[in-house]
């Protein structure tokens, strides 16, 4: 091979082929970024055990903050889909506590990004919140699939399936809503008005596949009320 490796070489660049200096994916650019705050994430994680809020959030602002950044590339480590047990998770289920019930009023986090959004069935609610305040944006996917008697399904839909998102409440937050098709482009953004029940939003899609939905706080909304919860589900209609 070593005796080929020159000719090779050669006629590479007569052909016009250039050297190049970095051979590294930028992948590996967002891992060291990551893996130089693990000790501040240690760190924090150790003064977070002492239960307080304020410990907790200093925790949650870091590591949430990286893997948005980076995208999640920890192998599973600290964050995992539907895995309360992740650190990520279990910082954020924490933070969203009600400290009246104790209970958790966001069964779905962490779900914060596209990479990390939250699979939603057609029908099933998902029952959340926007906590704490500035550190919280809800994904979920919409599945929008071929009806099960259309075989072979076909890749395009014959005609455009109708997707109804259903609001049965929305608690004391202005909430801005935003829906992207499967290539994350945005088809339009709504508002939901503090206190509002039963608000529907129907419009049509021209593609099968995992479209995406966006709830966060409305841009203006300052100071955050107490209460933050919302209720949320889809249905596809073809």
């Amino acid at each position: 091979m070593r005796g080929h490796a020159a000719p090779l070489a050669r006629r590479a660049r007569q052909a016009g082929f250039r050297k190049y200096k970095n051979h590294i994916s930028p992948i590996f650019t967002d891992w060291a970024k990551l893996y130089k705050s693990y000790p501040e994430m240690v760190d924090l994680e150790f003064k977070a055990r002492s239960g307080k809020l304020e410990d907790e959030v200093a925790l949650l602002r870091v590591v949430q903050g990286m893997l948005i950044e980076c995208g999640p590339i920890d192998e599973q480590w600290i964050w995992g889909r539907n895995n309360p047990h992740a650190l990520l998770n279990r910082v954020k289920l924490s933070v969203v506590r009600n400290p009246a019930t104790k209970l958790c009023e966001d069964t779905q986090e962490c779900n914060d990004s596209f990479e990390m959004t939250s699979d939603l069935n057609a029908g099933d609610f998902a029952l959340a919140n926007l906590a704490p305040e500035g550190l919280d944006v809800d994904f979920y996917s919409v599945k929008v699939q071929p009806p099960p008697e259309l075989k072979p399904p076909p890749e395009v839909p014959p005609r455009p399936p109708t997707v109804t998102l259903k609001f049965p409440k929305v608690a004391q937050l202005r909430l801005q809503l935003s829906f992207f098709d499967t290539n994350r482009k945005l088809l339009f953004q709504k508002n939901l008005e503090p206190n509002s029940k039963d608000t529907e939003f129907r419009f049509q899609v021209s593609s099968y596949g995992r479209h995406f939905v966006k709830i966060e706080a409305e841009p203006s909304v300052k100071p955050w009320p107490a209460d933050t919860r919302y209720q949320f589900k889809y249905t596809v209609d073809h």
